[in-house]
């Protein structure tokens, strides 16, 4: 009420969100950002930032011109431009999935298919991971991660809405790309 600033150290993101105004990350020797909450927590300004707040669903994607968009060789494409600023193709990143913006589902027409390799409980939310065959999706015009062979993709979903898949089921993954970020690596 009297307008007087206040700074709180916290490492509980729920109470940061709740409080403050703006939120400052500190990183190793710097300050990773600095933003209003929503902000923040829907555009994470680095990889380290992202992992900090959580984001735990990451993969390496390479530019591709021709499917206008980041693609990792079994997932295909899994974001949408801004394209790279060094040009077409010559670009690498990583590719983190915020959350709710992944999901599995049983044998979706056209998604990649993979296979549970493992479900793992690290805390609320269940990690499951997916083995995806290699794909012959090229990632174009330079790109390195064309015929990298399968991957293993860890993904932490939300189960609230169904049972968790079972080691050895055959799934689909379905991401909304355009809330998809990709760092440059």
């Amino acid at each position: 009420d009297s307008g007087a600033a206040m700074v709180l150290v916290t490492h509980d993101l729920d109470e940061a969100g709740a409080l403050a105004h703006r939120i400052g990350i500190l990183l190793p020797g710097e300050l990773g950002q600095l933003d209003a909450p929503e902000r923040l927590f829907a555009q994470p300004a680095s990889l380290q930032v992202s992992r900090f707040l959580g984001y735990r669903n990451e993969v390496p994607v390479a530019w591709s011109a021709e499917a206008a968009g980041w693609m990792h060789p079994a997932l295909g494409v899994v974001a949408t431009p801004p394209p790279p600023r060094d040009g077409p193709g010559k670009a690498e990143g990583m590719a983190v999935f915020p959350p709710g913006s992944v999901d599995l589902a049983l044998l979706t027409p056209g998604a990649p298919r993979g296979r549970v390799v493992a479900v793992d409980h690290p805390g609320p939310r269940p990690r499951v991971r997916v083995a995806f065959p290699s794909s012959p999706a090229a990632v174009g015009q330079g790109g390195t991660l064309a015929g990298a062979g399968a991957s293993d993709v860890t993904l932490a979903i939300d189960t609230s809405h169904r049972p968790l898949p079972l080691p050895g089921e055959e799934v689909s993954i379905r991401a909304e790309p355009s809330r998809v970020l990709v760092f440059p690596t």
